[in-house]
């Protein structure tokens, strides 16, 4: 189960800047990076009445440039500080922020702490805007001591691999997809869910913290649409070492005619690489049992996204073919839930 650590009276938390939004100041050629590490602590002097803080800058970019082996780095950072703090705090960039808190719920095995990422919609340099107030949330929640990884945005804190942008400006951006919110803030109080605490989370108290940051970041996301050319798949076979299908509806793909894209995914999926069929809809995942191609979907190699959202599927299929090929182990990996980013007792149709 999701556990609390008994903190100590004043928790040390580790605040690790990565740029973003959040870090930007106003310039005659737009938002520019900078405040990072004690810089950015400066903009927020009251943080210290909430425990004691060290801040480490460790990159500064616009999280549209974020890359996998930014989140190794993160991640790397993580367990070299390991033992000497109760939680940790990410300022991030909105774009990306969703993918990174995956990443780091893959490359994090057996995670006692909390780490929390961060960010805002405006500048922290701005008073009244979300940054302030989201990063004193953050701060908070990294001092409760509740293990994994999580989001907290808009007052509201989300389980790492359900977390997915839904807006562009607005200060609730983040939503969580088919998982309830693990908590949100009110007032000076945090009000946790009831249901965010999940067995799948049980693990051996004496287990420490094991990092794997093996990726393999050549995968493919393709989102059908009416009319779509089957002969793309032809000229992406090759270049990619695994794909993840955004289907209509419940995951529905073309499967009639001259339109038969089932016929060409099913033969990607024979080809040894991994292919995900998921759905363009954000809630309450697939049903891919509703199609006449039940009975061939469930007897291929294709994997079924379920609930999952696209964040976690891509991530998480990064770092699995970054420790197989193995179709039969890749499938068996995917569908073991880590940090709750699948529903372990999902039914096939």
């Amino acid at each position: 189960m999701r556990k609390m650590m008994k903190m100590e009276k004043e928790a040390r938390i580790l605040l690790i800047t990565t740029g973003g939004t959040i870090a930007t100041t106003e310039t005659k050629e737009g938002p520019t990076l900078k405040y990072l590490g004690d810089t950015f602590l400066s903009e927020v002097p009251d943080i210290k009445d909430y425990c004691r803080i060290t801040s480490k800058s460790l990159i500064n970019i616009d999280s549209v440039n974020m890359q996998y082996q930014h989140w190794v780095e993160i991640a790397r950072t993580i367990a070299d500080n390991y033992q000497n703090y109760e939680g940790f705090v990410i300022t991030h960039g909105t774009d990306t922020m969703a993918y990174t808190a995956c990443a780091l719920s893959y490359m994090l095995k057996n995670l006692n702490k909390p780490v929390v990422l961060t960010g805002g919609q405006k500048s922290i340099e701005q008073k009244s805007s979300d940054s302030h107030r989201n990063f004193i949330d953050a701060v908070k929640f990294a001092s409760e001591g509740l293990e994994g990884v999580y989001i907290v945005f808009g007052r509201r804190v989300i389980a790492g691999t359900r977390a997915t942008k839904l807006k562009t400006k607005s200060y609730d951006g983040f939503v969580s997809i088919n998982y309830p919110y693990i908590a949100k803030l009110m007032g000076d109080k945090i009000i946790y869910s009831r249901n965010c605490f999940s067995p799948d989370m049980a693990r051996d108290a004496g287990e420490e913290l094991i990092l794997n940051t093996s990726f393999c970041p050549e995968i493919l996301l393709i989102k059908l649409i009416p009319n779509f050319k089957l002969e793309f798949f032809d000229a992406v076979a090759e270049l990619y070492e695994g794909f993840v299908i955004e289907g209509f509806g419940n995951g529905g793909v073309p499967f009639k005619n001259k339109e038969n894209i089932f016929t060409r995914v099913n033969e990607l999926a024979a080809s040894h690489k991994p292919v995900v069929l998921t759905t363009q809809c954000l809630e309450e995942g697939t049903n891919l049992g509703r199609y006449p191609l039940q009975e061939k979907i469930s007897n291929s190699d294709i994997i079924d996204g379920r609930d999952m959202t696209t964040e976690a599927i891509l991530t998480k299929l990064m770092w699995i073919l970054g420790q197989t090929k193995d179709i039969k182990e890749i499938k068996e990996m995917f569908y073991r839930p880590v940090m709750d980013d699948v529903q372990k007792d999902w039914v096939f149709g």
